[in-house]
């Protein structure tokens, strides 16, 4: 993926031509003790 809590940006064009802006960011989420997994979460907007 890419850095947690840093938001990606980029432009997608269409076939139709048209440039639509994008924006995605990673999250990660402890849950519970010390030996328990990271979640990790891709947003995209």
């Amino acid at each position: 993926m890419f850095d947690p809590n840093r938001i990606q940006r980029q432009f997608a064009k269409a076939p139709d031509g048209k440039k639509y802006p994008c924006l995605a960011v990673a999250i990660s989420k402890r849950s519970g003790g010390f030996r328990c997994p990271v979640r990790r979460y891709a947003l995209d907007y």
